[in-house]
């Protein structure tokens, strides 16, 4: 009997335990609930986490984000990893780096320099002047600002109505007539009385017309040579000068004033040729090596005005050459050559500064004006020389942030306003790529010049929901004295609640309705947030009220579309 009743006692405990497990589980799932933290934190993505991320998202690669997805997909990974003890109801703001592009605007003058620069040549500087032209600069007297349509005109195909061109000219401050020049050879004919008695060699190939001295009712002297005679008659005929030792010149030039008419059918340059040699042994032309030259003007063939040519003989430095004048005519045609003067000059190497500038084309009027220098600046190298630096470049060393804000204000734009702008295009250069052009953009803000940043600091709400941490952008506010100060002074008169809330500085439930609360909620939120970017834009409020004692509650208004509406009020 005792046994019986001992068996029955356990068996009935064991019931208990069974029956017991689930409210058990219950228990503990609700005390595990209870120690569940709740708190909101703020947290900045390290190396580290970029790396990590990197490896999720392949979007990380350069230390930070390129798109707001990338962070809304990808942070939450980051949140459960550094916060694994938050629970249900926290939230966290992140702080990131966030690449937001290049400045348009910079792009816009940057890819103008990659696309049509245009770079003054010998021809440029002629339109100015035959002495800007000789010289390869503009000066104080023959300037490039007075010569730019005529310039660009003719050097860019067919612009249209507001094409932006980047100009890279070279001036100097040295009039033209300062400019001293060494000759190595020179001839001008009138000391000679028969040509062929000269120090010129004559080679009569074909015909029994040849070069000789000419006396010209024109105010000049010429070696002439002319297949003309009763009719066009075939001739080949060289004229060549003595040696010319060009040791010491590096950069030597020819210069000659000629006249060509009747050339007709006839070429320059293969007709009528003038050619430079090295291995002519004085005795036969045919067995030389006779190399054209290439003219800046070449004469039409078709006048008795004479021409100046010229044509760069750099590529002879320290050698000794010969110059020969080629003329061959036929019975079709006859030219008559006449060469008036003959120099090899190389003037002295004169130091000029490159200047670069953006021109606007105006279809209408057909011409070229410089783009304001505040709108858009490109340094040139008086520029880089003010800031004492030893190449017109900035570099790594020389970096153009460390200058530019100085520059700006008491150079280019000493009397700026707040929010003013400046595009900077300058050369920067890189030991691995060497010279390239860069940009900056910047805005006169509270009193000094501050660069744009492509990579900007950024931050995001994230909330941790059933899910887990989601991207949340809703903002929490805790509204403070300052916030029912404005209150009072907003809505007194209009809401009976605000004179109680001077004296005790909360909301009262028996002073205020759900909608006042709301309309004077919503009203300091856009106070406190002028410009809401994000579309919809949830807020959560904590604010105080006295309903019989004192509580914090929340409010939850969303701003969406320009209209404020409520969720809750808990």
């Amino acid at each position: 009997m005792k046994k019986l009743n001992i068996y029955s006692l356990i068996i009935a405990l064991l019931a208990v335990i069974v029956i017991s497990c689930n409210p058990l589980q219950d228990d503990i799932d609700q005390i595990e609930q209870n120690l569940t933290i709740v708190k909101d934190v703020e947290y900045t993505l390290t190396d580290d986490d970029y790396e990590t991320l990197d490896e999720i998202c392949g979007c990380t690669g350069f230390g930070n984000f390129g798109s707001e997805e990338d962070v809304k997909a990808n942070v939450p990974t980051i949140l459960a990893e550094q916060f694994p003890a938050l629970g249900l109801g926290s939230s966290a703001v992140v702080t990131y780096d966030f690449f937001r592009g290049f400045n348009d605007d910079v792009d816009v003058y940057l890819d103008v320099v990659d696309d049509l620069r245009y770079e003054l040549g010998e021809s440029d500087y002629a339109v100015g002047s035959a002495e800007a032209g000789d010289a390869g600069f503009f000066n104080n007297t023959v300037t490039f600002e007075d010569n730019v349509t005529a310039i660009l005109n003719a050097g860019v195909t067919t612009p249209t109505d507001g094409q932006i061109v980047a100009v890279t000219y070279e001036k100097s401050d040295l009039a033209y007539s300062d400019i001293n020049f060494t000759s190595a050879y020179s001839e001008d004919y009138t000391s000679i009385t028969d040509l062929s008695a000269s120090s010129f060699q004559l080679f009569d190939l074909e015909g029994t017309q040849d070069w000789h001295k000419y006396v010209s009712s024109y105010p000049y002297e010429a070696a002439r040579m002319s297949g003309f005679s009763s009719g066009n008659q075939p001739n080949t005929d060289w004229m060549i000068t003595p040696a010319v030792d060009l040791t010491g010149f590096d950069n030597a030039e020819l210069r000659i004033q000629h006249v060509l008419n009747f050339l007709g059918d006839g070429v320059f340059g293969t007709d009528i040729a003038i050619r430079v040699s090295t291995d002519y042994d004085e005795v036969d032309p045919a067995t030389a090596t006779w190399e054209d030259l290439t003219f800046d003007v070449e004469p039409a063939g078709d006048s008795w005005d004479p021409v100046d040519s010229k044509a760069s003989l750099a590529a002879y430095a320290d050698e000794t050459i010969y110059i020969s004048f080629y003329y061959k005519s036929t019975a079709d045609y006859a030219p008559n050559w006449r060469v008036i003067d003959i120099a090899v000059l190389q003037g002295e190497e004169v130091e000029t500064d490159t200047y670069n500038a953006f021109y606007m084309y105006n279809e209408g009027s057909t011409s070229w004006s410089a783009i304001d220098a505040e709108d858009a600046y490109f340094m040139s190298e008086p520029d880089y020389d003010a800031f004492g630096l030893r190449f017109p470049n900035f570099s790594s060393s020389d970096r153009a942030e460390n200058f530019l804000p100085d520059f700006l204000s008491k150079t280019l734009r000493p009397f700026a306003q707040e929010d003013d702008t400046q595009i900077v295009i300058y050369d920067y250069f890189s030991s691995s790529s060497g010279t390239q052009v860069r940009g900056d953009f910047y805005t006169f803000t509270g009193g000094e010049w501050v660069e744009y940043a492509s990579t900007i600091e950024a931050s995001f709400n994230f909330g941790f929901k059933e899910e887990g941490w989601v991207a949340d952008n809703t903002i929490k506010v805790s509204f403070g004295t300052a916030d029912y100060t404005w209150i009072v002074d907003n809505f007194t008169g209009v809401y009976n609640g605000a004179s109680n809330m001077a004296q005790f500085g909360n909301f009262s439930c028996f002073n205020w309705t759900e909608a006042e609360k709301f309309d004077v909620i919503s009203s300091r939120l856009e106070v406190l947030y002028p410009s809401i970017e994000e579309d919809p834009q949830p807020f959560k409020v904590t604010y105080s009220e006295f309903c019989g004692a004192t509580a914090n509650r929340v409010m939850t208004v969303v701003y969406s579309g320009g209209e404020w509406t409520l969720e809750s009020d808990e």
